[in-house]
């Protein structure tokens, strides 16, 4: 047994080694043009030519998530705030990963400005784009549970089944039973708490359906 479960770690431990970042997960879910914040979604954000070396610093895809940005923000969220030469954009991550996927806090060494100029002391207003950056070791589950609840609390025009059709087709795959369970239950909770919710709470049970403790099906 012990065997089994040693095998079982090194599986886990080296797909998570073995992760970079993808152009297919990464995502622009919204921006608002008012204050200049854009909010994406990709898996691990490390560099293909460093994977080897994922938990040092110097593996962090910080120019590729720029590039990204640019580029999708432009497809999918239909600005060039993060395209233009005139500021280059602050990344401000929201890691949803492990201690298996970061063991030594690579992703808290994003910039060494800090968040010193991130806003100007004389209006509050952003100096530069901000990339609100949401992320885990794959993209999918708790990536997919962040941003299908960020989607449903921000848009009451969507429905439950679109916000997982969305999920899905961002990450290729649906989020796993844990976060699919979890998003049922925020949909539940938004229903009660948000009145401009345009569903009815049965909705909220209905997206998907699920094995126990195994792979789930959009309905």
């Amino acid at each position: 047994m012990s065997f089994v479960v040693a095998i079982g770690l090194l599986v886990c431990l080296t797909a998570a080694h073995a992760t970079e970042l993808s152009d297919a997960k990464f995502h622009c879910i919204t921006f608002n043009p008012a204050t200049n914040v854009g909010v994406f979604r990709s898996n691990m954000p490390i560099t293909p030519d460093t994977k080897d070396s994922i938990f040092s610093p110097s593996s962090y895809a910080y120019l590729d998530i720029l590039e990204l940005a640019g580029e999708k923000g432009l497809s999918e969220c239909n600005t060039t705030s993060f395209s233009s030469s005139d500021a280059e954009p602050y990344i401000l991550e929201i890691s949803l990963s492990n201690s298996a996927d970061d063991k030594n806090g690579l992703l808290n060494s994003i910039s060494e400005e800090g968040y010193a100029n991130l806003f100007s002391t004389s209006s509050g207003e952003p100096t530069r784009p901000i990339i609100v950056l949401v992320h885990c070791n794959a993209g999918c589950d708790r990536t997919g549970e962040m941003i299908g609840s960020f989607r449903l609390a921000n848009d009451p025009s969507l429905s439950p089944s679109e916000m997982y059709a969305l999920d899905v087709d961002e990450c290729g795959r649906p989020p796993n039973a844990y976060s699919t369970h979890a998003l049922e239950w925020f949909c539940i909770y938004n229903f009660y708490s948000n009145p401009a919710s345009n569903y009815e709470v049965e909705d909220c049970t209905a997206f998907a359906k699920c094995e126990p403790f195994g792979d789930c099906t959009p309905v």
